[in-house]
């Protein structure tokens, strides 16, 4: 059967936040944040970051945007050694190496040594049209 109008249920878009935030077979959890300095606009293709300055593993969660459990959230609170600006970040699965889910660049975020950066990461599981 061919279905000209495919739907996928509430309960699908849970399961998919759930399965990347949880070890699933062969696969490994993508529960990095990573960030870094680069400013060069993401693409598919994308890795890794652009300029990688940390990466630690962060608290995974699933909230509710439009449906229960519909999106992966991830919260980790960076501190910094130096000045920099710090205006791009990613969702990885390894803390070294690893596979890049998600890249987004933003308005750089001057910190100092003295700065911690709380990050929160978020990916919505929706049905495309």
């Amino acid at each position: 059967m061919t279905d000209s109008n495919p739907c996928m249920c509430d309960t699908g878009f849970d399961a998919i936040t759930d399965i990347l935030l949880v070890d699933v077979s062969t696969a490994t959890a993508y529960d990095y944040i990573a960030i870094g300095t680069g400013t060069s606009t993401p693409t598919r293709t994308d890795t890794t970051l652009e300029t990688e300055d940390q990466r630690a593993a962060s608290t995974g969660t699933q909230e509710t945007t439009q449906s229960t459990n519909d999106t992966l959230q991830l919260v980790h609170t960076f501190s910094f050694g130096g000045a920099k600006t710090i205006s791009e970040a990613g969702i990885i699965n390894a803390a070294v190496g690893g596979a890049l889910l998600s890249h987004a660049t933003f308005t750089g975020i001057s910190v100092t040594a003295s700065d911690t950066l709380a990050v929160t990461y978020q990916i919505l599981a929706q049905q495309g049209t």
